[in-house]
């Protein structure tokens, strides 16, 4: 394996420069500087994706990888009684992010799973006698964002409260990501059940 230190040496110096891969319904650039460093931007439908770190690469590929991130983080606010015979959820995002985005999946005391689409409104799961709602997670598709499983404490009626931390949500992590070099200094990246062909636009091979 190649390490950063020896991109210049190992990768034509012709790849550094900045690339373009937009296409129908997609947005992208890549920029590889001749120090060894990179720019990442895709936008695709709802997802708006950056990263940006250091790349290196022989004849045939190129790899990125991403800076530190500090990832998304779930946290469970509160767990209080509710009404008999119902279970509730709600989870509090900023502003600038609608809870809509987001699928939320419970597993209740009997083994059954149940999923909804999260909105403005909490989330309300009616409940038989006797029955509970032992762990629920969360789900973000747009980044293919899924939380730990959270264990709740016994109750058979309770409420719920979440609260989401985006942090550096939509910066991509790349740990040693290949790119193939394509006819023309073409870079394909797979991203998202997609190849991506960044194509030079200033410098490349």
């Amino acid at each position: 394996m190649l390490g950063t230190s020896s991109a210049q040496a190992a990768a034509p110096h012709c790849l550094a420069g900045q690339y373009d891969g937009g296409e129908p319904e997609i947005a992208a650039r890549l920029l590889l500087s001749a120090e060894g460093r990179f720019r990442y931007e895709l936008s695709y439908g709802a997802l708006d994706e950056r990263a940006e770190g250091t790349w290196d690469g022989d004849s045939s590929k190129i790899v990125l990888t991403s800076d530190p991130i500090t990832p998304p983080r779930f946290d469970l606010v509160s767990q209080t009684p509710a009404a008999a015979g119902e279970f509730r959820l709600a989870l509090s995002v900023p502003d600038g992010i609608s809870p809509q985005y987001f699928n939320a999946v419970a597993v209740l005391s009997d083994g059954r799973t149940i999923g909804s689409p999260l909105n403005y409104e909490d989330w309300v799961i009616d409940l038989k006698p006797g029955e509970t709602v032992v762990s629920v997670k969360f789900l973000l598709p747009v980044f293919d964002l899924e939380s730990e499983r959270f264990t709740l404490s016994p109750g058979a009626a309770t409420k719920v409260r979440f609260n989401f931390a985006p942090n550096d949500l939509g910066t991509a992590t790349f740990t040693q990501e290949p790119l193939a070099i394509e006819t023309g200094g073409v870079l394909v990246l797979g991203r998202h059940d997609r190849k991506i062909r960044f194509r030079p636009k200033v410098g490349g091979c």
